[in-house]
């Protein structure tokens, strides 16, 4: 008990701090759920990542003891729906049960020491973000038929934690006096030779990193560098900035900025030196003098996503660098949910609203083509809350999931075959949304998950539908394999076809 135990709890507090909930210890072992009690756009990839800094966490452990070692982790992660229920019996308060925690058991239970094994679902989720090993067919008990497993086998060096990729390329709809603002402060801030800061602010959805990346098209002799802000794991201080200036290769400089490059990235951007120094003066002036030989040197917007989620220090070198306004051609544009307001206060901002109903109309059409009927595109429309992901999201489960069908153009489908949506009026595209398993991506588990009403009315979140970009006119769905999860049954998509067309 004192030889595992500590380890044990070590392995908890890990979990936790990429946003897991621990319900259930069992032995040496534990349920650890991602989704419950709050839910993330990216759980599935928390989870994923959790397991794998699990296996590291044992491994480096066992690295510096002598004698008796620590049992290497082994894990099953699943995705999907689950019961949650109150458990007085429970420290967290509340258990799960269902068939997805019975398969994450299994999973887990075929995984060896030092494995992280996913079922299809969790990978479909993740493979963005994460590494996987080929598909490997395993029977596991109370499944008729073998399921599909994957070995998660690390991160993509590319992908920083909690950024969700969109994945497609629909081409750029509306926000152009937003994006006209953002192209005159970088010219202008660069015409002036002074540093410039400005922070865009929007919910998740809105199009923060779609206006980015629109603006790098513009811009061009400009070079773009992009550090996210980690919003679980370890927080090394500056980490987004570290990130972005990793990107820039060698600055030279002289043996001074060299030391400064060694204290904010340690071996980022080539240069031999020790990790990233400890929060405090010392790193908030390293961070100053590099950012200032950055700009010295040539024209570049430094873009840092998910602000919200920045660490002291970073705010305190934005506020620094918009105070001094530091010689050079450098603009550094951050990305930010609300609530940042009171941090950056004294920061120029752009704040994205919603999305006038005119660039909705536009959007959808990019998306699905011409020929959606107008009751169905006037409720969805209406229902996205003027966010267009929540849009595109919405559209596109409908189209995949085989509530809309593509005939000489989009008709709505209902239980008995399809039919022309011929209504002058669409019932409330929002209780489809209400039920999670129709709109939402259910949270990850290393065991098991729950969707959340709320996150529901949010969308399904980023990349997550499989779409193959081919004339009609200008984009067609490849509905060949639907992805059930988002209406998995006949009567959920029964449901969301009778709220398109009910008068």
């Amino acid at each position: 008990y004192r030889f595992i135990r500590p380890a044990m709890t070590g392995l908890v507090e890990l979990v936790e701090s990429f946003g897991g909930t621990v319900p259930q210890v069992m032995g040496d072992g534990f349920l650890a759920v991602f989704g419950v009690p709050i839910a993330h756009e990216d759980d599935a990839e928390r989870a994923v990542r959790a397991g794998l800094a699990a296996v590291e966490s044992i491994r480096s452990l066992n690295a510096g003891r002598s004698g008796i070692r620590v049992p290497e982790v082994h894990a099953g992660l699943n995705t999907g729906e689950v019961l949650v229920a109150p458990a007085v019996t429970e420290p967290s308060g509340w258990n799960i049960t269902g068939d997805v925690v019975n398969v994450g058991s299994r999973v887990g239970g075929l995984a060896t020491g030092g494995q992280v094994l996913v079922t299809e679902r969790t990978r479909s989720l993740t493979a963005h973000a994460i590494r996987y090993g080929p598909r490997s067919r395993r029977t596991v008990k109370g499944k008729s038929e073998p399921i599909d497993v994957f070995e998660a086998l690390g991160t993509a060096s590319d992908a920083p934690a909690g950024h969700v990729s969109p994945g497609r390329d629909t081409p750029f709809v509306g926000r152009q006096r937003e994006l006209g603002r953002l192209d005159r402060a970088v010219r202008l801030a660069t015409e002036r030779q002074r540093t410039g800061v400005l922070v865009v602010i929007g919910d998740s959805g809105m199009g923060k990193s779609r206006l980015a990346s629109e603006l790098r098209s513009r811009l061009r002799g400009y070079r773009f560098v992009v550090g996210t802000c980690p919003a679980y794991g370890q927080r090394l201080p500056l980490a987004a900035l570290a990130q972005a200036v990793g990107q820039l290769g060698k600055l030279g400089g002289g043996p001074a900025l060299a030391r400064h490059l060694r204290t904010l990235v340690g071996e980022g951007a080539g240069v031999p030196g020790s990790s990233p120094a400890d929060s405090g003066p010392d790193v908030r002036g390293a961070a100053a003098a590099v950012l200032r030989e950055v700009g010295r040197r040539e024209p570049t917007v430094l873009v840092i996503d998910d602000l919200q989620w920045a660490d002291d220090d970073l705010l305190a070198v934005l506020h620094q660098a918009h105070d001094a306004a530091w010689p050079g051609r450098l603009f550094v544009l951050g990305l930010a949910r609300p609530g940042i307001e009171r941090a950056i206060s004294g920061l120029s901002t752009l704040r994205l609203d919603a999305m006038p109903a005119k660039d909705l109309n536009a959007l959808a059409s990019e998306v699905l083509g011409a020929g959606l009927p107008a009751p169905a595109l006037r409720s969805l429309v209406d229902r996205s809350g003027g966010n267009p992901l929540f849009l595109e999201e919405s559209a596109l489960m409908l189209a995949e999931s085989g509530v809309l069908v593509h005939e000489v153009g989009w008709v709505v489908a209902d239980p008995a075959g399809r039919r022309r949506c011929r209504h002058d009026h669409v019932g409330p595209v929002e209780r489809a949304a209400e039920r999670p398993r129709c709109h939402c991506d259910p949270p990850a588990a290393r065991g098991s998950g729950t969707p959340s009403p709320s996150r529901a009315q949010l969308g399904a979140g980023r990349g997550r539908v499989r779409v193959q970009a081919r004339p009609h006119p200008r984009r067609r769905l490849r509905i060949g394999a639907p992805d059930r999860a988002r209406c998995p049954t006949p009567a959920d998509r029964r449901l969301a076809a009778r709220d398109l067309e009910e008068p």
